[in-house]
């Protein structure tokens, strides 16, 4: 496989696959079967996780990739399909597929390499596990479409679907009149949790046999049997410190608990590719809850973006250290492991060794707060697991170490500092603003040449009096990129408005040292949600904009390059794009509908009266 196609695969195939919700785990790129060796394909999927010994059994596809530049009839995607179809005959798969990652895709049969159909019609994009499962089974030498209504009952477990059982659940809680909503989310999140461990136990049995699981649980007596696995889980076993956090409510009978894993049972938890416990939270809380918990969650699409922009040419394995000091319930690491993993296996780099890595010595949480630190492990646990180094911290302004990580990803906390650190040991200022202490902190916190994300408030960027700050940071950091993150982004929970601060450390020969370098500055104008509380899903979006032109002078958005010459005592160091694109952000207002509408009728009337005034 070329670099090219492995790019490719990493950044335009993979993102593709799960968004179609195919697990990152159950993909192997760039390998070998037993039937297909030495022949390497370039994507297999199967229905489970590479880790599992049935892996290979339960291929379902295989995915010929080439360059986005290639298009069908040319010598290139000729030989995909030669080699599609020689590979997936040794794997005896009846279809594959050749994709240039970007515009084309096309579904063969392997017989004859004839173009298949689902449902009578052509297939030009990316099918998910349900799907490829349906072509897996129907296609065949004597048949070229598949239909889905002759399938097996659907197996889904997309976000959407996932929220619909949860409506379901919501109901079985009116039922037995459970009113308290952490109850609610603790319970649901079990559920949830159990049913993972059951998936995790399935590949690699860890715990004792006589343990019982989600299929071994007793219909007439399944309380009782989920208490029960409860408890065994948490005595010692891998699992302890996620399980220590679980429990159902006393109100649930066997009736209702039964009904609860009827709803949630087809849905497939391991490596699934949205916020799970963000799903929950949202489905049962209320708004002074979300309003709480915004202080301690970065919404998921802005952490997955950010993870993205600082971790992407991580492309192969080595030891790394991979840091949020104010974790919250984890939304930062829980997309950086995804990162990785879709990284490394997009490479082929993908192995037991990698993974044990990844679950043991890369990643660090600490948060102040020990109820967001079982979320964040519980976060962690279902995007992969990565938990182990996840734990309580009294201040990290006082514990975090100093010349430790490689990256580190945060939402710093705002407001004033009443901890016990001493400010005296900062030298950016001594202001006890946490925002400043800490910005300040976690900079210190990365090895020299280490690379941060960080979300920050205005202040630090523009205040004239903050001026001598921003200097003595820029003595000790390269900032690759700062954008703009537009006020309404972090709303319900917050109305703060804020900035994504991606920087590098110095070297430390390069420490105050003048250095004269672009700064790429962006304005995230829209994120795909509504400018107001209510944040429904809008087609306005300049996130796919700022991935794909990340640093490039092609963004669609406000952005330009700002040289750091340009950036001195005149404008007393000012680091918002705002202030260089000359960009005022207006004010959005939530609207009523029915006023909105009652305001037209009577503008429609004056019109009216003004056209004809002397009508009757």
């Amino acid at each position: 496989m070329s670099k090219q196609e492995a790019s490719n695969i990493i950044h335009n195939l993979l993102p593709h696959l799960e968004a179609v919700n195919i697990p990152i785990l159950n993909i192997r790129v760039d390998a070998a079967t037993k039937k297909t060796s030495p022949l390497r394909g370039d994507v297999w999927i199967s229905k489970e996780p590479s880790s599992s010994n049935k892996w290979e059994k339960n291929i379902i596809g295989l995915i010929e990739v080439k360059s986005k530049h290639t298009t069908v009839g040319s010598r290139d995607w000729n030989d995909a399909i030669r080699q599609g179809k020689l590979k997936a005959e040794y794997q005896e798969l009846p279809y594959f597929v050749v994709t240039n990652t970007d515009t084309i895709w096309k579904y063969y049969r392997t017989k004859d390499a004839k173009e298949i159909t689902l449902d009578g019609n052509p297939i030009n994009s990316p099918l998910g596990l349900y799907d490829l499962g349906i072509l897996f089974t129907q296609i065949s030498v004597t048949k070229l479409n598949a239909k889905k209504d002759t399938a097996l009952p659907e197996r889904l477990y997309s976000e959407k679907e996932f929220q619909a059982a949860l409506y379901q659940v919501k109901n079985v809680y009116r039922t037995c009149n459970i009113d308290d909503i952490n109850s609610k989310i603790k319970t649901t999140i079990t559920f949830v949790v159990l049913k993972y461990i059951t998936e995790q136990e399935s590949i690699h049995r860890t715990l004792d046999k006589n343990v019982m699981l989600w299929t071994d649980w007793r219909e007439r007596n399944i309380e009782r049997d989920i208490k029960a696995t409860i408890e065994d889980i948490q005595r010692k076993s891998v699992y302890s410190d996620v399980a220590m956090q679980l429990g159902i409510d006393p109100a649930l009978t066997s009736t209702h608990c039964a009904e609860i894993k009827r709803h949630l049972e087809k849905f497939q938890y391991s490596g699934c590719n949205f916020d799970l416990y963000g799903a929950v939270y949202e489905s049962f809380a209320d708004k002074n809850m979300k309003k709480e918990f915004g202080e301690y969650y970065t919404r998921r699409h802005i952490a997955k973006t950010l993870s993205e922009l600082l971790m992407r040419g991580e492309l192969a394995p080595r030891k790394l250290q991979v840091c949020d000091p104010a974790c919250g319930t984890g939304g930062f690491l829980t997309e950086a492991y995804r990162i990785l993993l879709r990284n490394y296996t997009g490479g082929g780099y993908f192995t037991t060794d990698v993974n044990d890595e990844l679950k043991s010595k890369t990643f660090f949480g600490f948060d102040i707060k020990e109820a967001n630190i079982s979320l964040a492990r519980i976060n962690m646990c279902l995007a992969g697991d990565g938990h182990t180094n996840i734990s309580v911290t009294p201040d990290s302004l006082i514990t975090l170490e100093e010349e430790k990580y490689d990256y580190v990803l945060t939402n710093v906390p705002y407001g004033d500092y009443k901890g016990t650190a001493n400010v005296d040991n900062f030298t950016y200022a001594q202001k006890k603003r946490y925002e400043n202490l800490f910005l300040e902190k976690v900079i210190k916190s990365l090895k020299y040449g280490g690379r941060a994300v960080i979300v920050i408030p205005d202040g630090i960027l523009e205040s004239p009096s903050l001026e001598g700050y921003r200097m003595r940071m820029l003595a000790e950091v390269k900032i690759d990129a700062v954008i703009s993150l537009h006020k309404y982004v972090f709303r319900p929970y917050t109305t703060e408005k804020t900035y994504a601060l991606i920087l590098q450390r110095r070297q430390k020969n390069e420490v105050a040292k003048k250095m004269n370098y672009d700064v790429f500055m962006y304005i995230l104008e829209n994120d795909g949600f509504q400018k107001g509380d209510k944040r429904y899903p809008i087609r306005e979006n300049n996130i796919p904009d700022l991935l794909t032109n990340y640093k490039t002078l092609n963004c669609e958005a406000p952005h330009t390059f700002i040289n750091t010459a340009n950036i001195n005592e005149s404008n007393f160091h000012n680091l918002t794009p705002e202030f260089y694109l000359n960009y005022y952000e207006g004010e959005y207002q939530d609207v009523n509908m029915d006023e909105y509408k009652e305001m037209i009728e009577r503008l429609k009337h004056l019109n009216n009266v003004l056209e004809n005034p002397f009508a009757a």
